[in-house]
């Protein structure tokens, strides 16, 4: 994984975001997001909105509210990372 960004929405609960490199040249690399409820501790997998080129950034203003920017596109969740919906493409 190559991480590029990192955001606490509390003080426990942490999410970073970036690209799963492929594992063969048949694969295309996808981009990736976790999310942590411990400070860091351990990590949970969520589901990204589709991205093949990774994402840059990730910014959560609080519990529920956050922004994900890959190369190409702006995505916002209101429901702390269950959906993402696309709300500006940069392309």
């Amino acid at each position: 994984y190559g991480i590029k960004s990192i955001s606490f929405s509390t003080d426990e609960v942490v999410w970073i975001a970036g690209l799963r490199f492929a594992k063969n040249v048949e694969e295309a690399a996808t981009g990736v997001i976790f999310r942590s409820e411990d400070e860091g501790k351990t990590w949970e997998r969520r589901e990204p909105p589709e991205s093949n080129d990774g994402f840059e950034r990730i910014h959560f203003i609080d519990e529920a509210n956050g922004w994900l920017v890959s190369k190409d596109s702006v995505f916002s969740t209101s429901n702390g990372g269950e959906e993402w919906k696309k709300v500006i493409t940069l392309k």
